[in-house]
């Protein structure tokens, strides 16, 4: 009595799916990973500005401080 023999795995196309689907798999991570990674041209600009400003604005209050044109608790408003 004889059972089943070993097939040759790699005569059938199953091989070929389970590698069609392990690199579809790798190029749908991959594009989704690039659109991840987009962002709006000049957003980077709004928030530079910004945060120039906000610089620029510590700069005279410090400078007025040092000058002491201004105390600390002028500053800070009435508690």
């Amino acid at each position: 009595m004889r059972s089943k023999e070993n097939p040759d795995i790699y005569s059938t196309n199953e091989p070929q799916t389970a590698f069609h689907q392990r690199i579809g798999f790798c190029l749908s991570l991959h594009n989704d990973s690039v659109k991840a990674m987009r962002f709006p041209d000049d957003a980077h600009r709004k928030e530079l500005a910004s945060l120039t400003a906000s610089i620029e604005e510590e700069r005279k209050l410090a400078k007025e401080i040092i000058e002491g044109e201004m105390d600390e608790d002028e500053e800070m408003g009435d508690f």
